[in-house]
């Protein structure tokens, strides 16, 4: 259920750009059709926490308010007839009717994704001639997220992944010469969920994966089990999803980490086997 309230939206730039706008997303609905019903229900189908009608005939959505320049001001003040349905009003000159869905989430790239050892790194600049992180992956689900495309990443054997442009995923081992820039340029919400960072355009918001040391120990042989029942030995049997890369097979294959999830009193492994 979105909530109704009015802000004057006073535009900064004379070139008429979005710069200094209270909500900064055009829906791009036209202006011959747009309601407030109609904009609302764009705005929320595309997972927007913002939507407003401006000028009777212009849509905007967001996922913060941008406060700057910006005031609430009358209902007189925004009552300007809907394009789409003279029965609706939709702003004003200079007045967007802004309605909220209530979510009180502000996106953001957090310091450590839940459950893992991926920790953010920052925002780094892309360029198509010369891409910072060299494969492209999509998440299983097709909903390009820090959380999803870290996993997706981890899965193919890579310690460093990116999201950029709000839907794309993008794996690596490091960043190598790309330049690292404020946070602020990585500040595109993701499509599939608003609540993260999603980089921009040609800019990634980066993670690495920092799983600890692989450690042994026989700890796990401690235990009080029937004296028939010999666990200091045993054989992991397993089924590759990819044949393997050396002619002598998976014979002698190393077992590596690369990825750890601890939920509660139990811990999954990922583990990666290369020959």
């Amino acid at each position: 259920m979105f909530v109704r309230f009015l802000i004057a939206d006073l535009v900064l730039c004379s070139d008429n750009t979005l710069s200094g706008r209270l909500l900064t997303v055009n829906s791009g609905l036209p202006s011959s059709t747009v309601t407030a019903v109609g904009c609302v229900e764009y705005c929320s189908s595309n997972n927007w926490t913002y939507a407003g009608v401006e000028y009777g005939g212009e849509c905007y959505c967001d996922e913060v308010l941008h406060e700057i320049g910006s005031q609430e001001t009358s209902s007189s003040d925004c009552d300007m007839p809907c394009n789409g349905d003279t029965s609706q009003t939709c702003g004003g000159p200079d007045r967007i009717d802004v309605y909220w869905d209530g979510d009180l989430n502000v996106p953001s790239s957090p310091p450590t994704l839940y459950q893992s050892y991926w920790t953010y790194s920052g925002c780094f600049v892309d360029n198509t001639s010369q891409r910072t992180l060299i494969m492209q992956v999509e998440p299983p689900s097709s909903s390009v997220s820090p959380p999803t495309c870290a996993d997706t990443c981890a899965f193919y054997g890579y310690t460093t992944m990116g999201t950029e442009f709000g839907g794309e995923c993008w794996c690596g081992n490091d960043t190598g010469s790309a330049a690292q820039v404020a946070d602020t340029e990585c500040a595109m919400t993701c499509n599939a969920d608003r609540d993260y960072f999603c980089g921009d355009a040609s800019r990634l918001s980066v993670y690495h994966n920092n799983p600890p040391q692989e450690t042994y120990s026989s700890e796990c042989l401690d235990l009080n089990v029937p004296s028939w029942l010999n666990i200091s030995n045993f054989t992991l049997f397993a089924s590759p999803k990819e044949p393997p890369t050396s002619s002598g097979g998976w014979e002698g294959s190393t077992l590596h980490i690369i990825d750890i999830l601890v939920d509660g009193d139990a811990t999954y492994s990922l583990i990666s086997v290369r020959s």
